[in-house]
């Protein structure tokens, strides 16, 4: 794995379970949220 996964993998795990931007989810669950959509775009080419 190249340093900069490694470093977002590790942001993740200390911040992940705080508030995205005043929200009522998660860093983690907005990462999750618009990560699928993008994949699901990804795969349709």
């Amino acid at each position: 794995m190249n340093s900069a996964l490694q470093k977002i993998i590790e942001l993740f795990r200390q911040h992940g379970d705080s508030e995205y931007g005043g929200e009522s989810v998660t860093q983690l669950e907005h990462a999750l949220q618009t990560a699928l959509p993008a994949l699901s775009r990804c795969l349709e080419r």
